[in-house]
């Protein structure tokens, strides 16, 4: 590394090619963050349906279409809380504990 980009953070060094080198694990999570964030608010608008409340349509001969949406809502919650499980977790504290049981 050149004596020019040796002091500088990593969000503001370069490579060879002047292209921006990795930024710090802090930047790179912000992103899907702010994703899980709208799409949380997004799911809270789309909860309130009531473009369904007086549609008598039966899905499948059988399920009230309001019952349906509903049901593919749950599984669109779920895969978001899922998702921000997965990008949210604290994998340093969990790498800790595991240390800490195999100390022990």
């Amino acid at each position: 590394m050149d004596p020019e980009t040796r002091n500088l953070k990593p969000e503001t060094a370069e490579n060879a090619s002047g292209v921006a080198a990795n930024r710090t694990p802090a930047h790179r999570f912000q992103m899907p963050k702010v994703v899980v964030l709208i799409l949380g608010i997004a799911l809270f608008f789309l909860h309130q349906d009531f473009w369904n409340w007086t549609d008598r349509t039966l899905l499948f001969g059988f399920m009230p279409v309001g019952l349906a949406y509903h049901a593919l809502y749950s599984i669109a919650a779920a895969l978001l809380w899922a998702y921000a499980i997965r990008i949210a977790w604290p994998k340093d504290l969990e790498a800790w504990a595991e240390e800490e049981d195999d100390a022990t």
